[in-house]
């Protein structure tokens, strides 16, 4: 199965997905942490007091997922269910972009018949844990004040695994360059 997805993903990732699927996860990063936007995670502390978003931590517990839903309350409950519904988009345009940058670099590092090639798939495994994040996190949302069990242990999981995910990725991205400008 990993080889049949790495087969289909090698022939469709290059330029022709990096740049528009590039865009727009800079469009995302933007408008959700940097411009003064609706959607800017800044507006969530503003209205809990500091308490930025779970999904932007490396982990956290079940408890304190729950403090912070507390703190959110109900406006910024609301708000965060639609800035994840934006993550949801957000998540494949980045593991697209990555991968695709990342299947550039590696085929000039590595010979083709090299199994390190299939690194180019970490992206999307970032984005799967990304995923299972969200849906864990709406789970919560959508029942709190009742406690989601199951989401509540399980999301500080998948937002570690995540970030794990995403630091080997740019660690392989790294590699890569620094393979690549030693090929040349």
């Amino acid at each position: 199965m990993i080889g049949k997805l790495y087969g289909f993903v090698s022939r469709f990732a290059g330029w022709w997905t990096l740049v528009p699927f590039g865009a727009l996860s800079v469009a995302f990063i933007l408008l959700t942490g940097v411009v003064d936007s609706p959607i800017n995670h800044s507006r969530l502390m503003a209205m809990s007091g500091g308490v930025d978003l779970l999904d932007q931590r490396w982990y956290y517990t079940a408890d304190e997922a729950f403090r912070a839903l507390e703190a959110y309350g109900e406006k910024g409950r609301r708000f965060y269910q639609f800035f994840l519904l934006g993550d949801f988009l957000f998540l494949i345009a980045y593991s697209v972009a990555l991968c695709s940058v990342l299947a550039l670099i590696l085929r000039k590092a590595l010979p083709p018949e090299s199994a390190m090639n299939r690194l180019i798939l970490l992206p999307f495994l970032a984005g799967g844990l990304d995923y299972l994040e969200n849906f864990s996190l709406l789970a919560m949302l959508n029942r709190y004040p009742a406690h989601a069990e199951i989401a509540s242990m399980t999301a500080g999981i998948f937002t570690l695994g995540k970030w794990l995910a995403a630091s080997a990725t740019l660690l392989t991205l790294a590699w890569g360059l620094a393979l690549a400008v030693r090929k040349r």
